[in-house]
């Protein structure tokens, strides 16, 4: 028996997956509908829209060479921090380095890795949600959850979101269990969990969920309070020592009651685009679609009281309060941010089906042997729309963008004195080229000098293939007003080079 059912209420059942070649069948089913879409999205590269993946390779690779972590070639502006943080998390590159030292920074081979994990987070669900309720809701919850992220085309970049998400629920594992907590148990989720945190700082989110857990379970109350305050104080201690504004949005996101609150009540209103896509697209018609999202949000609360019921003494109850919590006050958002909660808006929706079925008069029995069938009709009609879905603009198959960074890497192999650009995707192209870059911002146009004057920025691209940016009006004066300080050296599609010349002093020679 595969199961192990944690402290529930009594009107809790846990799933009977049966003897274990029946129970490895039974997540094998659960996987395949992702295995189908993720063949179908295999040879896809990252859309030009992403750029998080290259500095993680990025960081990788300067563990690799030698060099410290930082030292990536991204141009940080404080312009522009909505790029990317001055560094990421180090948990998502650690787990990179094995790749990167023996394969480079290649994507296939981290395309695998996050595969491999979106096959684990997808067998953790069906596990977890196993623990509380029937086989069926655990693994259609998992199959859902998993055809709903490939739709989302969540492996298609070495992004550190899925790792994360699969080390969370393997947490939720460890912890909701039917026996008691042991030191040696504690202690582990203490390594994951810090681990976790590593991956992406909203892992934070574990700190304040033991610490719920350890209120809503007595029998485990002091080794939690204790992983709790042990997570505090190394939390404390790794801020002093690494610095307040080198921790990613960390000063952002310490603001008052009143700026925190004003957050929070936007969540919905933010985060409504990936609770629709949670909630899969079963058909390719958008009048159907979009009757099934009315249907669905009229099932979540139903479902929802399902949910607390058999699961208010869990970690993975603790978990989605307390992470609801730390994403509805954080000063930066993604649709992306709400895949971890997806396990749960997914189960609440079936057993939100499965509960309103019930009350019907004289066909409840019937009906409630109808609702798995249904659900599995429903992740079907979601592979089968997926499929059929156009992804969106690849960046490194453009042949224009393939032809500038070639250009670049001949440039900077011919300059005597070291390259730096600004291009409109900076991580991607250092990654490419190994040219330090920096994004676009918005500025002033003296502050565009004096923060080009800051990194001694030798080049400017312009061009965005489309792509969201800040204003550059700016830029554009400037480049208006000083035409002979931008020298065009090469144009390609989209995209135009300028060399800087003079528009700021040089810097001072040896001896001078």
């Amino acid at each position: 028996m595969l199961s192990s059912p944690e402290s529930r209420p009594r009107s809790g059942v846990a799933a009977d997956w049966g003897p274990w070649p029946r129970a490895v069948l039974w997540l094998a089913l659960a996987v395949a509908p992702f295995a189908v879409l993720a063949a179908v999205h295999w040879r896809l590269l990252p859309f030009k829209e992403a750029g998080d993946y290259a500095q993680y390779l990025s960081h990788a690779k300067a563990l690799v060479d030698g060099r410290p972590y930082g030292d990536i070639g991204y141009l940080y502006t404080p312009y522009n921090f909505m790029i990317g943080p001055r560094v990421q998390p180090p948990g998502w590159p650690l787990l990179l380095l094995p790749s990167v030292a023996l394969f480079g920074t290649g994507l296939l081979v981290p395309k695998i890795l996050v595969t491999l994990f979106m096959v684990g987070f997808i067998v953790a669900i069906a596990l977890r949600i196993g623990r509380g309720d029937d086989r069926w809701i655990a693994v259609a919850t998992a199959a859902a959850v998993g055809v709903g992220l490939e739709a989302s085309f969540a492996t298609n970049s070495p992004l550190s979101d899925v790792p994360f998400m699969a080390l969370l629920f393997g947490i939720t594992l460890l912890a909701d269990t039917e026996v008691p907590l042991t030191w040696r148990r504690t202690l582990l989720i203490g390594l994951l969990g810090t681990f976790v945190i590593s991956v992406r700082l909203i892992g934070v989110a574990i700190v304040p969920a033991v610490f719920l857990l350890a209120l809503v379970r007595p029998r485990d109350r002091k080794k939690l309070l204790t992983l709790s305050l042990a997570w505090v104080v190394l939390g404390a201690i790794a801020i002093v020592i690494v610095g307040l504004d080198r921790v990613p949005f960390l000063a952002l996101a310490l603001r008052g009651p009143e700026v925190l609150f004003k957050r929070f009540i936007s969540i919905f209103v933010r985060y409504r685009f990936s609770l629709l896509e949670s909630l899969l697209y079963p058909t390719p018609w958008n009048l159907i679609n979009d009757a099934w999202h009315g249907v669905g949000l009229i099932l979540l609360p139903l479902g929802a009281w399902d949910f607390v019921r058999r699961y208010w003494r869990s970690l993975l109850f603790c978990l989605v309060v307390a992470y609801l919590g730390v994403m509805g006050t954080a000063p930066v958002y993604d649709q992306r941010y709400l895949w971890p909660m997806w396990p749960v808006i997914v189960y609440c929706l079936f057993a939100g089906a499965r509960r309103l079925v019930s009350w019907l008069p004289r066909i409840s029995a019937p009906m409630q042997r109808l609702v798995p069938w249904g659900a599995a009709a429903i992740i079907a009609g979601s592979v089968a729309t997926a499929t059929q879905t156009p992804a969106r603009g690849e960046l490194l198959t453009r042949p224009d963008v393939q032809a500038l960074f070639e250009w670049v890497r001949g440039e900077a192999a011919r300059s005597p004195d070291p390259m730096r650009v600004l291009f409109i995707t900076p991580r991607v192209l250092t990654l490419e080229t190994g040219v330090p870059a920096m994004g676009f911002f918005w500025a002033k146009p003296e502050d565009v000098v004096s923060e080009f004057a800051r990194v001694r920025l030798t080049h400017v691209i312009t061009g965005s293939i489309g792509l969201l940016h800040p204003s550059l009006d700016g830029l554009e004066t400037l480049m208006q007003e000083r035409k002979s300080s931008f020298e065009p050296v090469f144009e390609n599609g989209d995209f135009t080079v300028y060399r800087l010349r003079d528009l700021y002093p040089p810097l001072p020679t040896q001896g001078s």
